[in-house]
Formats: C-alpha cells, sequence, structure tokens
C-alpha cells in the first residue's frame, strides 16, 4: 500500500472506488484497511492523504468520539488536501430510520 499521496475512502465497504486505498470496520472484499475509525491513532502516516471522501460514514461515529476522528483526519491530510464528508440531513427519515446513526 503506498503511503503518501492517498485517496483514502473511509467506511468503503464492498464498493470502493477504482484507485482509492478503502478503510472500514469490516474485512471485506475489497476494503484494504480493515479499521474502526474510532480506535485512534490510525495505521497512516502525518500527511499522507490528499484526498479523503466518507460518504455516508460520520453518523455511525459515537459523538464523543467525533472531534478526536475530525483530529485524525486533520492528521492524516495532507495541506491543500480535500476532505469530502457527506451526511444524511439531521431529521430526515432516512436519518431517524437507522438505528445505528449516531
Amino acid at each position: 500500500m503506498p503511503m503518501n499521496n492517498i485517496k483514502l475512502e473511509l467506511g468503503c465497504g464492498r464498493n470502493k472506488a477504482e484507485g482509492w486505498i478503502g478503510i472500514d470496520k469490516q474485512a471485506l472484499p475489497g476494503v484494504d484497511l480493515p479499521w474502526d475509525l474510532e480506535n485512534i491513532p490510525w495505521p497512516l502516516p502525518d500527511e499522507c492523504c490528499y484526498y479523503i471522501r466518507g460518504i455516508h460514514v460520520m453518523e455511525y461515529i459515537c459523538p464523543r468520539k467525533q472531534i478526536a476522528v475530525m483530529n485524525e483526519l486533520w492528521r492524516v491530510m495532507q495541506m491543500d488536501g480535500v476532505l469530502e464528508l457527506n451526511v444524511p440531513l439531521a431529521g430526515s427519515k432516512p436519518d431517524f430510520w437507522n438505528p445505528e446513526h449516531c
């Protein structure tokens, strides 16, 4: 696994995009780094990622650990990197329907 200029996909599951390094709590096919995002520090060096995206993953992070996770994102992000986080609209039906959402 390359350790610099990484495009990191948080909570990738089985649907990791081509050319990305996938980190997920579950060791599914396609997951490059099976790791719980709440387990800090992540096994990645400082400033190794130039693009990090998390599509519908942050709502699963325990509220007490969200700042620590954001700090870890900051640690692994390169200067002028891109951080893309998408979450459901708070209070929307999909947000309430999933009992695992924090």
